[in-house]
């Protein structure tokens, strides 16, 4: 996620100039080869996994019984010149959501339960006009929020979490230039915002999004490269020091910070993905790492792939998966092992500009 932080800062750059004028054999995927071209720069991915929890009940109106569904978890993508996202189900199905055509090209795809626990919605963060554009699937309106603390020369990162622990989702943002979040209690305008300081703006910081300790709440996490450190909150509240900071990985290092949970215990924990090695590094518990509980390698070494974080097959476990912007194919694994993908899912006549991210639905 590193990406997301040269986005904004291009996007800064951008408007200023505008104003002023584990070692196993790497594994090979069907019909993919591991010198692909190369692409322009990588863009983002989803700024925060979406909590899977996988049984739900919901209501059938024709039977007027409740019935037992489980969420999968699938990759959708966002493609900024159409302002068009596109879900791919696993049957190979396609759900395309058209969004508003003055939204600008440096904007960043969201999914969450906006609105209600049993449908998961998707919306888009324009870093430009400082706003979110939240789709609701069952109603087919679109909503506004508006940050209050939007500064056009600040790199403002959006996340997404279940601050409650209610099964809804709202959105947030951290201000780099200030060290900053604001997370909104619910995604409406006349709601409160809590914001609070965490972390520090002498350092470049990639925000996070997490249930760390397994109250069913998530929170909020730091991830810094320059340092290989990572630092983890349980509230949302301000603190001086955080409720967990250890290092895990190289400092200086091109790695993307990842957070899943991997062991399905209910907490999430974090990780890395190194695309230059194909590598990924993922950790169990929230501590120092003497040990790396899962390092492999998954698909070709290529620093244009994306890694992608999900429950694939519904079985409570977060897994992994990389996408090839070249071939808009994705490449999703059920184990945490490397090896041939276990689903691929293509999108034909994807722009190379199409970012990834994560959604879900029932079956």
């Amino acid at each position: 996620m590193k990406w997301i932080k040269k986005l904004f800062t291009k996007n800064k750059r951008d408007r200023h100039e505008s104003n002023n004028s584990g070692e196993q054999d790497a594994p090979s995927f069907d019909g993919t080869s591991s010198d692909s071209a190369a692409v322009n720069e990588p863009i983002t991915e989803a700024a925060a996994p979406l909590k899977n929890k996988t049984d739900i009940l919901v209501f059938d109106p024709k039977r007027r019984i409740f019935i037992v569904k489980k969420r999968l978890q699938t990759i959708a993508l966002y493609d900024p010149t159409a302002n068009l996202i596109r879900i791919k189900r696993h049957d190979g199905t396609e759900q395309r959501i058209p969004f508003e055509a003055a939204l600008s090209d440096h904007s960043l795809p969201l999914a969450g339960y906006w609105y209600q626990p049993e449908h998961c919605d998707v919306g888009v963060y324009c870093s430009a006009r400082g706003a979110f554009f939240l789709n609701h699937s069952q109603t087919g309106k679109r909503q506004t929020i508006e940050s209050r603390i939007f500064n056009t020369d600040r790199i403002m990162m959006p996340v997404v979490g279940d601050w409650y622990g209610n099964g809804m989702h709202s959105i947030g943002l951290y201000d780099t230039e200030t060290a900053t979040f604001l997370i909104k209690s619910q995604v409406s305008e006349d709601k409160s915002d809590i914001v609070f300081s965490f972390g520090s703006n002498q350092h470049s910081s990639i925000p996070l999004a997490g249930d760390w300790n397994g109250d069913g709440k998530d929170s909020v996490g730091l991830y810094l490269p320059e340092a290989g450190v990572f630092f983890l909150h349980n509230t949302l509240e301000e603190c001086l020091s955080a409720d967990m900071n250890f290092h895990f990985g190289p400092p200086n290092s091109d790695m993307l910070p990842l957070v899943g949970d991997w062991d399905g215990d209910g907490l999430d924990s974090i990780g890395l993905y190194s695309p230059e090695q194909g590598l990924f590094y993922l950790h169990n518990k929230n501590e120092g790492a003497d040990k790396i509980d899962h390092s492999f390698y998954f698909g070709p070494a290529h620093p244009g792939l994306k890694p992608l974080i999900g429950d694939w097959n519904g079985m409570k476990k977060t897994s992994i998966g990389v996408f090839d912007p070249t071939s808009a194919t994705c490449y999703l694994a059920n184990a945490l092992a490397g090896g041939h993908a276990d689903l691929v899912l293509r999108f034909d006549n994807a722009s190379p500009l199409s970012i990834p991210f994560v959604v879900s639905y029932l079956v």
